[in-house]
């Protein structure tokens, strides 16, 4: 056979060895994952590691990104002539590339990419197996640098543990370099960019569950990782937002109508730790945030049960709309911890 997956996998595939610093590639792999831990370790200089993250900012934010499909790319797969000269054969090249890119919504000239890195095999089920592997490594490089802020300092070294803690809160979640009160109250204004993508790539996979049983156990997983991520951004974030908690509610309902209880049960957990009182605010602060965070609540949809999830299928703007609507809104009513409790009663009922 002249399959370009036969022939061509070796050379086209580049699989560059990660040292130290700037020669470290920037994908979101299973190579990447190593060099972070490799990090924390300190077995990588601090410098070299926080080089690095400035490299790869942009995907932690945004882990699962891609390319969607593109009639474009598409075109030029169904030729059989790729643009660096090789050829595919119709069968199974094109066809199985092509059944890739509809069964996962991705640009056609990035499956043909997917299925070399499986080569010999050419099969649109083997790489969708690559596929969702990668993606777990991605989501899971943000996962190790959260989850090292959370544990604190002690557990890897002081100069590591501090360009972690100032990419975490500067880049990740826009709290300022040293998570100060005045960059958090103004980051606590607008939608946290990692949450919002975060949400979005829960409900994303939640939807690709739905259209049928293949690679069903990896979107699961994918979906409990990306849950995960939330739970530990709310750990260091816990003064979220109101159009924050209003994408969190979204997802939790998203959720909860998909039977995903368990995965609902971290949504829950974060949207607790979202609503409980700042010990470190001042008064006007802490009835300013809760002020807000209750009109938002208070504007969403409620169910028969009365609670704030309310009815996926009554019309009516979603969550996150609403928060943006109500964010800007003064607050002026006094309020205390019992706010809190009450707006915990009602997502939980």
């Amino acid at each position: 056979s002249g399959s370009l997956y036969h022939t061509s996998h070796a050379s086209h595939v580049s699989m560059t060895s990660r040292e130290e610093g700037a020669s470290a590639t920037s994908v979101l792999d299973l190579q990447a994952l190593q060099f972070l831990e490799t990090a924390l370790h300190g077995d990588v200089a601090a410098t070299s590691l926080e080089e690095y993250l400035s490299q790869v900012a942009g995907q932690l934010l945004n882990p699962l990104f891609q390319k969607g499909r593109s009639s474009a790319a598409r075109q030029v797969v169904s030729s059989g002539k790729l643009p660096d000269g090789r050829s595919l054969d119709p069968v199974p090249d094109i066809e199985q590339t092509l059944l890739l890119a509809d069964e996962l919504d991705l640009d056609e000239l990035e499956c043909v990419s997917l299925i070399e890195l499986t080569a010999p095999a050419v099969s649109a089920d083997a790489a969708m197996v690559e596929y969702y592997e990668r993606r777990s490594s991605a989501v899971n490089c943000l996962i190790t640098l959260l989850v090292t802020q959370v544990n604190g300092y002690g557990f890897v070294q002081d100069d590591v543990f501090a360009v972690v803690e100032k990419f975490n809160l500067s880049t990740l979640l826009g709290m300022g370099a040293e998570g100060n009160s005045a960059a958090s109250a103004a980051s606590a204004a607008s939608a946290t960019p990692l949450v919002t993508n975060l949400c979005a790539s829960i409900t994303k996979t939640v939807s690709s569950v739905d259209r049928g049983p293949k690679m069903r156990q990896y979107k699961i997983k994918e979906c409990m990782e990306l849950c995960e991520c939330l739970v530990y951004a709310a750990c260091i974030k816990q003064r979220m937002g109101p159009a924050d908690v209003a994408a969190l509610l979204d997802v939790l309902r998203t959720l909860l109508h998909h039977d995903l209880r368990q995965h609902a049960s971290l949504l829950v957990v974060v949207i607790m730790l979202t609503l409980l009182p700042q010990e470190s605010l001042d008064e006007q602060a802490m009835k300013k945030d809760t002020v807000g965070i209750q009109r938002v609540i208070e504007g969403l949809s409620f169910g028969s049960r009365g609670t704030a999830l309310g009815d996926s299928n009554r019309p009516g703007k979603p969550a996150a709309a609403l928060a943006m609507s109500t964010a800007a809104a003064t607050p002026g009513a006094d309020s205390s911890s019992s706010a809190h409790l009450a707006i915990a009663e009602m997502v939980c009922a």
